[in-house]
């Protein structure tokens, strides 16, 4: 240990940061200029909170949504490879006095809060909303997707006389966990529970329902609010969260009533909504790898790229196959060969991390060809990089002064560890840890050795697999890689090893991962996997890179580079629904099956249960499953751990009574009133609270002749539904059939009969929630049913595999915690056992509304579609970094916005669709006019005017060259019939619009035939501008100077022509002066966007939203 006075202490460079707390961030605020406290680790190890002047904000979307994960990324500005991840809680309010109300007025009031020890009343008045019996504060919501924000009301009490005089001197009882308190300025202290404060109690849950689109959510049982102590005569607010309302993608009712004497006793500030991602968040590619290899070598799934493609490395022809490589931490290095029997030639590639050519070194031949496949190792250590060759020696390069054509320099510098390794080892590989202060060293003996910084040996280990032919290791501030290879694999299998000399695993080992290209590597062209394998490794920000190396006759020769990352999600921010939820999305719902324990055999499989799978049931805690023995005439009743699926114990084997049952699908069950029933026939029944190891159910007399009507039918399943006090009954019937449904009240009398069946199918179960009636039959098939009998929706159950040459059907079906579970029965020997899937709400069922969807629904209703204009960037479009010219046309991959702009030297700029910012922008080209409309077919982006230039997406970057593409021209002119302005290519139905100069718009087949022609010219200064399209219609814009509106043709892709739309505020704020026109529409992820061209300053180009009111559909 060092000391040294404090003004010398340095902490030196930081190395990492991370988030500091939770983020908040209001609807529609730039997700840019978010406050996102950071907390930096330096080289000396302190941390500390840092100025946010020292690191940049981005966002993975513009603006904050309550829809879209709001995912925000710090990036140190003195090194932007240091960021630091978190989602952010989106948050947004509507004050009481702001919606409509009835039955209540307006009043004003002051705000009393705790602060340092004393209640502190504001001098400014709060507006609030005061209520009487049968009142109500509504309002509309818009939500573009299906959501569940987390919604409350912000209340107080009406003040009453103190129960003592506030001197300052009483303090406030602590908070208990789980206790709500009120919002609070900063620095406010925490004040009581709504559960536990003194006074006169009102119970809130009876006083005020939340009401969102006509379906009623309420607070939990006993939620009361009450004065705090001490502040008994002040208005002190609370925040009172509701169960998260499912908002559907349109405009949204919602209505908070109140009711009773009790509901003049609170006044209400204003509705608060939230919603944030909840759900795992890897900050990289190695955090993803790491916690699935802990979590027992659980698959982990990466997103493959190649960076670099197959064949040639370097700026030369003859070097083809990559072994070792490292990383400086921002460039990649890579040793490549040409292949020779022995040693071979060799020279070093620097590139980028996307696989940019930076750097190609001397080519080491004759007596400097010093390498074979297993000695090409390249290290990064005290700025070099350091080749391992053949023989055992070290070279060198200086990675700051790397460029084409450097030579080596002999290296020493790892001697001292070399001289501690095995006797005859050679170091293959060397790993710096600069964060622990630690060397890694492999040799060929297959041993790793740990050093401390001075190069004093720590310990050492085998390698856990010595089976593999190629082995190249890495490493990272936490762990160290170890890449196994052999010829024919096409995968990475990669070792993880920690750097504790006294770790808690055996030789350092956690466990083993797979890298996998998946169906990405033979699209790149390999046919042969035998002739083929995976040599360097090396970690760059999180993310893993790996040389493949190819060869033979019937494949791609040479090597490649991939990039592995952590699997890209969606920016949808989906939440978690129920099935009733799902259902009343207003969409068709789907499911997606997933086994419910994982466990060895995927399959579903209930440990230590035996017999035919049958009925389940949850009680919200555990669940209850039913297995039949002997035959179908016995059942065992097992209690699980409502979380993990865990039996805890198990009933006795129960006979079963009636002997028409006793042969066939029996033993559903429900719970009612704190009792277990069974039904099978008749009806079997015990206390909950009675269920123990070895328990006994017994026959429920009463319950038999209630659900029976008397013993008239036989039972085969019941579900009891606890809010609406009724029963749902299925009578085996006669024929056994189980085609008869019976809705019961609570002491047994017929409210409802009807009948059901699916493809000659009778029920099999049935259950249901408040909303629906669900019935199952054996065959993979479910009914989504009203409480009238009248059916949904008919739906199909598929996904459920038990394997190979497993038959099985479906037995019952039963809601856990909102979600459904179905019991997979088997009857083929070794899987008679309880099984027991999952089904999950499929959101793609939900996807957000595009354009397309809603004018065809508006079409479809007989409604006038309600279209405006927003900025996409501020207040006019304005795309900082876009060139000082004309805008023209535009496109999107969905990734990617690409623009054009210009005047006979036209450019296209590459757009990040998530900052609106400039990543890339091309040579100039020779278009000019009024054109440049730009469309994308088969990753190959078109520009068009009086010529078509080209070029591949994959090819785009800064100062990329688009080539002239005489062949495209000559397809969309039908050979040079007549000028063209736009043109755009829908891929599902394989046709073309072109705009013509003539202003006449012409579909065309994907043979080049001509399917339909419409003159666009609407005269009186206007000009058909651009077309463009989506799955729905397609479209035609126009354009004159100054224009106060976007017309815009609609046309169904069989060339009808349906309507006109008149789009206004598009251009507001775009120009003063009225120096614009609208060049341009294009689709953008299911929006229209318009381009709008200015001639006064600022110059650049300018993007525009077209959004939707689907007010009109609701």
């Amino acid at each position: 240990m060092t000391v040294v006075p404090a003004e010398e202490f340095d902490d030196g460079a930081i190395t990492a940061i991370m988030p500091a707390d939770t983020v908040y961030i209001d609807l529609d605020a730039e997700t840019s200029k978010a406050k996102f406290p950071v907390r930096a680790t330096y080289a000396s190890g302190n941390r500390r909170v840092i100025d946010e002047a020292l690191y940049t904000v981005s966002g993975n979307t513009p603006r904050a949504s309550l829809t879209q994960k709001c995912l925000l990324t710090a990036a140190l500005d003195s090194d932007p490879t240091v960021t630091a991840h978190t989602f952010a809680v989106v948050k947004s309010s509507i004050k009481a006095s702001d919606a409509s109300f009835t039955l209540a007025e307006e009043e004003r009031v002051f705000e009393t809060v705790r602060q340092d020890g004393k209640w502190v009343t504001s001098e400014n008045e709060t507006t609030v909303i005061a209520p009487l019996n049968n009142a109500s504060i509504s309002f509309d919501i818009r939500s573009d997707a299906i959501s569940k924000p987390v919604m409350s009301l912000r209340v107080a009490l009406r003040p009453v006389a103190p129960s003592t005089p506030d001197d300052g001197s009483e303090e406030t009882p602590d908070t208990p966990d789980g206790g709500e308190t009120p919002d609070t300025p900063d620095g406010g202290d925490a004040v009581p529970s709504l559960h536990d404060l003194d006074g006169d109690c009102v119970d809130l849950s009876s006083v005020v329902t939340m009401v969102v689109n006509d379906r009623a959510v309420k607070l939990p049982s006993g939620m009361t609010l009450a004065h705090a102590a001490g502040a008994e005569d002040k208005y002190v607010f609370y925040d009172i969260t509701f169960p998260a309302p499912l908002l559907r993608n349109c405009v949204n009712s919602v209505r908070f009533v109140f009711r009773g004497d009790n509901a003049n006793k609170i006044v209400v500030d204003r509705v608060n909504l939230e919603n944030g991602y909840g759900g795992k968040f890897y900050a990289s590619a190695e955090d993803y790898l790491i916690e699935q290899t802990e979590a027992g070598n659980t698959a982990a799934k990466f997103d493959a790229a190649m960076i670099k493609g197959w064949g040639a490395f370097g700026a030369y022809s003859d070097y083809y196959f990559p072994h070792g490589m490292c990383t400086d931490g921002t460039y990649l290095y890579v040793l490549v060969t040409n292949f020779a029997e022995g040693t071979r030639p060799y020279r070093v590639i620097k590139y980028t991390a996307d696989g940019r050519l930076i750097a190609t070194s001397y080519c080491f031949v004759g007596d400097e060809a010093k390498v074979d496949q297993f000695m090409a190792g390249l290290s990064y250590y005290d700025n070099k990089i350091i080749v391992s060759l053949a023989d055992g020696s070290h070279v060198y390069f200086d990675a700051a002064t790397f460029a084409n054509e450097v030579k080596i320099t002999p290296y020493d510098g790892f001697d001292r560890l070399k001289e501690q390794v095995g006797e005859g080892e050679k170091v293959t590989d060397v790993y710096y840890n600069s964060s622990k202060l630690k060397f890694a060293v492999m040799t060929d003996a297959r041993k790793i050795y740990l050093f401390d910084d001075k190069m004093n040996l720590l310990k050492s280990f085998g390698l856990t697999d010595a089976t593999a032919g190629i082995y190249r290791m890495t490493g990272t501030a936490d762990y160290i890689y170890v890449n196994y290879s052999a010829d024919g694999w096409h995968y990475a299998k990669l070792a993880v090893y920690d750097w504790d000399e006294n770790s808690a695993y055996t030789n350092n080992y956690i466990g083993m991962q797979r890298l996998y290209t998946g169906s990405a590597l033979q699209a790149s062209g390999i046919n042969n996997y035998g002739a083929m394998n995976i040599q360097g490794i090396t970690v760059i920000d999180g993310n893993f890179y790996v040389s493949m190396s190819a060869w033979g006759d019937n494949n791609t020769n040479g090597g490649s580079l991939w990039r592995f990352s952590t699997p890209r999600t969606s920016d949808a921010l989906d939440p978690e629904l129920s099935y009733g939820e799902c259902v009343n999305g207003k969409a068709t719902p789907k499911m997606v099956l997933t086994p419910t324990v994982a466990g060895v055999d995927m399959i579903g499989t209930i440990k230590d249960t035996v017999g035919y799978s049958m009925g389940g049931v949850s009680d919200g805690k555990y669940v209850y499953i039913a297995n039949n023995r002997e035959g179908n005439s016995c059942f065992v009743v097992t209690k699980l751990d409502g979380v993990t699926y865990e039996p805890i114990c198990y009933s006795v084997m129960t006979p079963i009574g009636p002997e028409v049952v006793r042969n066939r699908d029996n033993s559903r069950m429900f719970i009612k009133d704190g009792k277990l029933y069974v039904v099978a026939g008749d009806v079997y029944s015990i206390s909950l609270d009675d269920f123990a190891p070895n328990c006994s159910i017994k026959k429920d007399e009463e319950m038999t002749r209630l659900l029976s009507l008397g013993v008239i039918i036989v039972v085969k399943s019941a579900y009891w539904n606890e809010s609406l006090r009724k029963y749902v009954v299925v009578d085996y019937c006669g024929d056994l059939s189980g085609r008869d449904v019976y809705i019961l009240d609570e002491s047994g009398a017929v409210v409802k009969m009807f009948s059901v069946a699916r493809d000659g199918q009778g029920a099999a179960a049935v259950t249901g929630d408040d909303g629906h009636i669900y019935v199952l039959y054996n065959w993979f098939l479910l009914d989504v049913l009203s409480y009238d009998g009248s059916k949904l929706y008919g739906l199909n159950v598929s996904g459920i595999t038990l394997g190979p040459n497993v038959q099985f059907n479906l037995q019952d079906l039963y809601l856990h915690n909102g979600t459904m579970h179905f019991s997979v029965c088997s009857w083929t020997e070794g899987q008679i056992v309880y099984h027991d899937w999952t089904g999950h709400c499929d959101m793609s069922v939900f996807e957000p509304m595009t354009v397309g969807k809603y004018l065809s629904d508006c079409f479809d209703r007989g409604v006038v579609p309600a279209l405006y204009g927003k900025a996409s960037v501020g207040n006019n479009g304005y795309l900082p970094g876009t060139r000082e010219s004309y805008a023209k046309g535009g496109v999107s991959d969905g990734n990617w916005l690409y623009i054009a702009s210009g005047d006979g030297d036209m450019v296209v700029q590459k757009v990040d669709l998530a900052t609106y910012t400039v990543n890339a922008m091309s040579a100039p080209f020779g278009i000019g006019g009024d054109k440049g409309r730009l469309f994308i077919k088969d990753g190959v982006l078109y520009c068009v005017g009086n010529d078509v230039y080209s070029i591949e997406l994959s090819d785009f970057g800064q100062g990329c060259t688009f080539t002239k593409d005489d062949a495209m021209k000559t397809f969309l002119t039908c050979n040079g019939s007549y000028g063209m302005t736009s043109a755009y290519y829908n891929a599902s139905e394989d046709k073309y619009v072109v705009l013509a100069d003539d202003q006449g718009v012409l579909l065309l087949n994907g043979d080049g035939s001509t399917a339909s022609w419409s003159n666009r010219n609407r005269g009186n200064g206007w000009m058909a501008s651009s077309v463009c399209g989506d799955e729905n219609f397609y479209y035609v814009s126009h354009r004159t100077n100054a224009q106060e509106v976007l017309p815009i043709d609609v046309f169904r892709w069989d060339g009808t022509l349906v309507t006109t739309l008149n789009v206004s505020g598009v251009c507001a704020g775009a120009a003063e002066g009225g120096n614009y026109n609208i060049q341009a529409i294009y689709m953008v992820n299911g929006k229209l966007h318009a381009g709008v061209c200015t001639w006064s300053a600022p110059f650049g180009c300018r993007d525009w939203t077209i959004e939707f009111d689907t007010s009109v559909l609701a």
